[in-house]
């Protein structure tokens, strides 16, 4: 049996076997209400760097032994004819040629029934790395670079469900012919044989589609009608942490916060499952093992019996964490941007005025001391308030511009406990004399981190002067070093008066202060760091009973940095 024919200026291939079957069209994919010229100028960078993608695709994926390529048929797919057509689907939306392209390659993947679909599930996450890595290196427009990786991510993401669309339609199609076939033969001595034939085909499919969904990066979970833990695939485990075995017979609100529970999130997406069938795209939040807090975009769908009735429910979780922080940071340096050049216009027209104060305060200071013969000890005493004053007004202007005009971070090794562990050393005699003990719950074995050391110093002394202030009759405060997977955890924890619920969602925005002659800035600045370290700040307390502010920071944050490469190391 001949090799199909290459039809390259299809983009694709050509094939003489049957038309697949046709598969329902999905909605337009939603990245044509992104401007056109963003789109033009995303498909122009990806069109400029087409030979590097092209390359790495080639290197990483398709690269097989002679063999194997024979078997997969990889040389019939023309890849530059696909990424001409995909450049073309980012520029103007229309997926139509790629979709008969998926068809075809569709074709020859179902002739090759061993052929997994998660090999092109990888191919497809791999090809999104790749651009994701172009992208971020040609677009320094951070908004831009966001409204580009959601064309990307659905782009690619639609295409991938057309495909496997297509290619169970192709196995359901072909099993209702083989069925045709056997009730033909059912007076045939090889009736049974065939039989036996068709149910191994049908549990080799079981397993096949089984592989796909327990080989998805995204979380997918079966639930009974009450919420009952039924299936919980790899993806799920690498979300949130926990082994299927931990999880099957479970209610599904253990992944649910607490507000989350009080405000019933999941009996409002229970009953709108019910009521229309399915919720989707709920960008919500959920709790892994240890914790974690995880942004997800969730989709849940009603599992129906043949008379209709729900015995069921699927949820697809996709961790958007990473996506969401990077939405937060662009708005965050935007406000912040806006609120600096503020702070520093004010901050600059009061300097002068001050420094001419302070001059001349010292000049009548030292007139006064010409005066032997009178009595200017209250005049004095008035000189030292105005100079006390003068100084808490510079130290609130240099203040301002340090926020302002913040230093660029360094990332170099460091041992985070060595630095913690200084500052306390140094702060531990000023806060003693506030009658304030410290002590330290540190790990071990946490390796060196690319960190700025003089900016996370600087955040850690923001947080633990915060607490100092919060036991004005003195107290404790437990500094804490821990790592949860691929994090490093800083605990500061205090005996304070703690913080009423209401505020705390405003506390780490710039000018927010409940204390008295308080910038409100010492939070921001500290939330501003651990930001730029790729990491979060979150505070739990309740009044009258201290607080606890945790900093998160990814442990491997400069390696990424540094070696965008990384993502081929973990591609191959």
């Amino acid at each position: 049996m001949g090799r199909p024919q290459t039809d390259l200026s299809a983009g694709g291939v050509k094939s003489n076997s049957p038309e697949p079957p046709v598969v329902a069209q999905r909605p337009a994919w939603p990245h044509r209400e992104m401007p056109p010229s963003l789109r033009k100028k995303v498909a122009d960078v990806l069109r400029s760097n087409r030979d590097e993608i092209l390359d790495r695709w080639q290197t990483g994926v398709i690269k097989v032994d002679e063999e194997e390529r024979q078997r997969v048929g990889a040389g019939d797919v023309d890849l530059g004819g696909f990424l001409e057509h995909f450049f073309r689907a980012i520029e103007d939306g229309d997926l139509s040629h790629l979709y008969r392209m998926l068809g075809e390659v569709a074709k020859q993947r179902w002739r090759i029934w061993r052929l997994a679909i998660s090999e092109s599930g990888r191919t497809a996450l791999y090809i999104k790395r790749v651009l994701y890595d172009v992208l971020d290196r040609e677009l320094t427009d951070r908004a831009e670079l966001m409204q580009a990786v959601r064309m990307i991510d659905a782009c690619t993401t639609e295409l991938m469900y057309h495909y496997i669309e297509t290619y169970q339609a192709m196995a359901v199609a072909e099993l209702q012919r083989q069925a045709g076939r056997l009730a033909k033969a059912e007076q045939d001595k090889k009736f049974a044989v065939e039989r036996q034939h068709l149910l191994e085909k049908l549990r080799q499919q079981e397993r096949h589609l089984a592989a796909i969904v327990d080989g998805s990066a995204d979380a997918i979970i079966g639930l009974d009608p009450d919420g009952v833990i039924l299936s919980w695939n790899r993806g799920a485990e690498l979300i949130f942490g926990y082994e299927s075995e931990e999880m099957i017979g479970r209610s599904i609100e253990v992944l649910v916060p607490d507000h989350l529970k009080r405000a019933r999130e999941h009996e409002t997406i229970a009953s709108q499952v019910r009521n229309n069938g399915f919720v989707r795209g709920l960008e919500t939040e959920r709790l892994a093992k240890g914790g974690r807090w995880v942004v997800v975009d969730l989709t849940s769908t009603a599992i129906r019996d043949e008379q209709g009735k729900i015995v069921g429910m699927s949820a697809i979780l996709r961790d958007i964490t990473h996506r969401r922080r990077m939405r937060e940071r662009v708005l965050h340096a935007e406000r912040l941007a806006t609120i600096g050049m503020m702070a520093a216009r004010v901050a600059h027209d009061v300097r002068s005025p001050l420094s001419s104060i302070t001059l001349n305060a010292d000049l009548l200071a030292e007139e006064l001391r010409t005066y032997a013969e009178s009595n200017t000890t209250e005049a004095q005493a008035l000189l030292r308030s105005i100079d006390s004053e003068l100084e808490r007004l510079s130290k609130v202007v240099d203040e301002y511009l340090s926020f302002a005009r913040p230093p660029e971070a360094k990332f170099e090794p460091h041992d985070i406990a060595q630095i913690v562990g200084d500052l306390l050393d140094f702060l531990e005699k000023e806060m003693a004399g506030n009658g304030v003990r410290l002590s330290r719950a540190f790990h071990q074995g946490i390796p060196p981190m690319l960190v700025d050391a003089h900016q996370i110093r600087q955040a850690c002394l923001n947080l633990l002067k915060n607490s100092c202030e919060a036991m004005p009759h003195g107290g404790e405060i437990t500094a804490g070093i821990e790592r949860q997977g691929d994090d490093v955890l800083i605990t500061i924890t205090d005996t304070g008066v703690g913080i009423p619920e209401d505020e705390i969602d405003t506390m780490f925005k710039p000018f927010t202060s409940t204390k008295v002659g308080g910038t409100g800035l010492g939070l921001a600045v500290a939330q501003e760091i651990v930001a730029e370290h790729g990491g979060t700040i979150r505070c739990q307390s309740r009044v009258g009973e201290g607080a606890t502010f945790t900093i998160r920071l990814p442990l491997f944050l400069g390696r990424i940095r540094s070696k965008p490469e990384r993502y081929d190391a973990d591609a191959g």
